[in-house]
This record gives structure tokens, C-alpha cells and sequence, in this order.
């Protein structure tokens, strides 16, 4: 028989870990708890960064670049046991030692017994397997036959019909099989896009290399992202337009990051404001808000550029929990000074 003292500590154990399993179901509260990691590091520069990374990476899985971030913030701060603790949990989500490089600051700076150090982790990792691993092949074809069209289509007609024709179909598969349940394919699902990983698909299903010709490009891996998937969504005029309460649903579920989202809303809305419809007719309706303010690559916004704005695009960051517009900025200062990397996503977007 259990005495009250134990039925109170037993009672206490599974609130939490019900709270714990109601908490992992919304990742919104992961998104929540990163962004106040990284702010916490701007504001103070200190370890004080180390309690959100914690909680966000012992209730949630992460998203890759978020353990490589908080591994560089330790790096900076000296701190070699937080370094390999987080580079540790990267390595099991999935993160090659390829992709070690991909912050300068990292790359500069670890010296011959660290990486010896770091080389050992993600020996000891065991890696944790992404939900679906047996759809690698068939996302990998569908980008392939995409891309092996984009690249040579030029103005031909049919070229141009086979290439939307292809994409069509894998936006059908996308909507049918995930998003009409809550999910997306995102690394998750897959694990992040790497050039090994690339290679292996070419050369197990005697495929070309479409990009062969442009010789040799920086390692797939260093983007900490799974590429194909977004980049065919981005290609629709009307996809996350039509769908973006789905879209919405998967990155409340942890399938679709913020920034993810916030680049095809803003994707969809320069769409609109260009002359080529992509074959597609849609309306935007309400009009997406502005999440960038203003974009790093085409000289387009979504609105205008002044204080209001400003205000209006934090506000617009706060609904999704993606990271504040005044952080970023602040990341992409200590990015250009002292050799972070804080983003993997497009890097024509702020």
C-alpha cells in the first residue's frame, strides 16, 4: 500500500510529466524559450543563456541549429564544457562533424586538442533517427526531377509545364500525406540536407548531379536545414496562401520553423506584386503581414520602412514567436564582428 508521502510524490511525478508531454505537443513554447536564450546573450553576454537552452533541449527536439548557436555562445564565453555538451546534443540530432565549420568563429578558433575533443562527441553520439527516414529517396527523386528541369526549361513551353507539373505533385503529396495532418516535412522528418547525403542518393539511383557543371559548392550540411522541400513550396505562387492555416498547424507542431514561415508568407506577397503569375491565380485575402521589413535580396517590401513599421513587424514576430526584428539585427552585428552564425535559412532575409 502507498502512504500519503507517497502517493503525493507519485502523484507530483506524473503531473509533470504530464505537463512535460502537454508542453512537447505546442512547440510554440520551444520557440518561445530559444528566443529568449538568444536575447539574454545580446543583452548580457553572459551564461545566463544556459537555463532556456536547457529546458528547450530536455522537453523539445531541437532544431539543429539551435544547440550549434548555444554551442557557439559557449565557445565565446570560454566555456569548453558547455561547447561539447551542446555540440553533443547537435551530433544526436542528426548534425554531421562536417558542419562543425560552418560558424567562422568556430572555424578560426577551435584549436587541434579541441577538435580532438569535439571529434570524440560526435563519435560517442548515437543519433537520433528522423521520423520518416524511408521517404528520403522519394523527396530526394522529387527534387531532383525539379531541379534537372529548372536548370535547362529556360522559356520553352513544355519544359516550363513539366517543371510545374513535377512541383505540383510533390506540393499535392505534401498537403495530403502531412499538412492536412498537423505535420510538414522538415528535418524532423528527414534529418538536414548534406552533401554526403546528396551524393549517396546520385550515385545509389544512377542519377547526374544537376549542379555539376557550377563546380564545387559549399557543403549542403553548413545550412543546418532541409532544403528541397521549402524550396518547391516557395516556387508555388499560391501553395502557403491557399493552405497557410495548415502551414500555421505545423509550425505550432514543430514541423515548420518560424522564420520558415514567415519567409513563405512574404515569399507569396512579392509573388503578387510581380508580373509572372507561375501559372497559378489566387488572392490573397486577409494580405499577409510583414515579417522582415524589408528584404535583403530583392529591394521589395512588404510595407514601408519607418518607426511604425518597425513596430508593426515586431508585432507581427510576436504572433508566430519568431525571434524579435531587434534581435536579429543585433545577431547580424555579432555575426559581421566576431564570427557567429545565427542563420540557416535564406540569407537574403534579415
Amino acid at each position: 500500500m502507498l502512504n500519503d508521502a507517497m502517493r503525493k510524490a507519485l502523484l507530483s511525478a506524473l503531473l509533470l510529466l504530464l505537463g512535460r508531454a502537454v508542453l512537447a505537443a505546442d512547440y510554440t513554447a520551444y520557440y518561445d524559450l530559444i528566443n529568449t536564450a538568444e536575447r539574454k546573450f545580446i543583452a548580457h553576454r553572459d551564461s545566463s543563456c544556459y537555463v532556456e537552452y536547457d529546458l528547450a533541449f530536455a522537453q523539445f527536439r531541437p532544431y539543429v541549429k539551435d544547440p550549434y548557436i548555444a554551442a557557439q555562445i559557449a565557445f565565446s564565453l570560454k566555456d569548453e564544457r558547455r561547447l561539447l555538451h551542446f555540440l553533443g546534443i547537435a551530433a544526436r540530432q542528426g548534425m554531421p562533424i562536417t558542419a562543425l565549420d560552418a560558424a567562422p568563429l568556430l572555424r578560426r578558433g577551435l584549436d587541434a586538442r579541441q577538435r580532438a575533443l569535439v571529434a570524440q562527441v560526435f563519435k560517442d553520439a548515437q543519433v537520433q533517427p528522423p521520423e520518416r527516414a524511408d521517404l528520403f529517396d522519394f523527396i530526394c527523386t522529387q527534387c531532383h526531377v525539379s531541379d534537372s528541369i529548372k536548370l535547362v526549361m529556360g522559356t520553352d513551353t513544355e519544359r516550363i509545364r513539366a517543371f510545374r507539373t513535377s512541383e505540383e505533385a510533390t506540393r499535392r503529396f505534401l498537403l495530403d500525406s502531412f499538412l492536412v495532418h498537423g505535420r510538414y516535412i522538415n528535418e524532423r522528418v528527414l534529418g538536414i540536407t548534406t552533401t554526403a547525403g546528396r551524393a549517396s542518393f546520385l550515385q545509389r539511383t544512377g542519377r547526374r548531379d544537376p549542379y555539376a557543371e557550377y563546380g564545387q559548392l559549399p557543403p549542403e550540411e553548413n545550412e543546418l536545414r532541409l532544403k528541397c522541400p521549402m524550396n518547391i513550396v516557395l516556387h508555388s505562387k499560391c501553395f502557403f496562401s491557399d493552405h497557410q492555416d495548415l502551414f500555421a498547424r505545423a509550425m505550432r507542431n514543430g514541423y515548420l520553423h518560424p522564420k520558415d514561415f514567415a519567409i513563405l508568407a512574404e515569399t507569396a506577397v512579392l509573388w503578387h506584386h510581380g508580373t509572372d503569375d507561375g501559372g497559378e491565380a489566387c488572392t490573397l485575402s486577409p494580405d499577409p503581414n510583414g515579417y522582415f521589413n524589408v528584404f535583403r535580396g530583392p529591394r521589395q517590401a512588404t510595407f514601408t520602412s519607418t518607426p511604425e513599421g518597425l513596430l508593426q513587424v515586431e508585432r507581427n514576430r510576436a504572433t508566430i514567436h519568431l525571434q524579435t526584428y531587434a534581435a536579429d539585427e543585433a545577431k547580424h552585428v555579432l555575426e559581421q564582428q566576431h564570427g557567429f552564425a545565427f542563420f540557416f535559412d535564406f540569407v537574403d532575409r534579415p
